[in-house]
């Protein structure tokens, strides 16, 4: 392995200073000349709709807007966006004669009307985006129709779910020892 000597690359370096700053001009003045006159600029805008109980901030009430409102409102709205591209998808697959079935958290949702079968959760109120309990219900549910599947089209074994037989025990023992 060789040594480096600073000092030698240093004065290197220096006795091509000139190129170097000529360079780094160069490239400066190519990259403005393509801003200015190739580039065509984008502009985008996003607006963001921000949901008030207008009562109580018009009553005189020393409550205002806070931070948590804001964010809470933006949950709220990236939550709407979700249901409506949920309810779009629904839609087109129902068009198509396709069987449905919705594994849902709110009885009479929209999700829930238009779906040809329903399994309620009724893992209880959601007050943000989604709830951990929510998704676990659901989750527990595509597993068990899984299973169902698996087994009637000989997919799996009974011996291959056995472990799965006690796993309520075992979420119960996990509960006890965090609570």
């Amino acid at each position: 392995m060789e040594d480096i000597n600073l000092q030698d690359l240093l004065k290197y370096y220096v006795n091509k200073i000139l190129i170097i700053i000529l360079i780094t001009i160069f490239c400066g003045l190519l990259g403005s000349i393509y801003s200015l006159f190739v580039q065509k600029p984008m502009y985008k805008s996003t607006t963001t709709l921000l949901l008030a109980n207008i009562s109580e901030i018009d009553s005189g009430s020393s409550q205002s807007i806070t931070t948590n409102d804001i964010t809470l409102n933006q949950k709220l709205i990236s939550t709407y966006r979700e249901i409506m591209k949920s309810i779009r998808v629904l839609r087109q697959v129902k068009e198509k004669n396709i069987a449905t079935l919705a594994i849902v958290n709110v009885v009479g949702s929209s999700i829930a009307r238009e779906s040809d079968k329903v399994i309620y959760t009724k893992a209880g109120p959601e007050i943000s985006v989604a709830t951990t309990k929510a998704y676990s219900c659901q989750f527990i549910i595509l597993s068990l129709i899984a299973f169902y599947l698996g087994l009637k089209n000989n997919l799996l074994k009974e011996e291959d779910i056995k472990v799965y037989y006690d796993l309520e025990k075992e979420i119960a023992k996990i509960l006890e020892v965090t609570s």
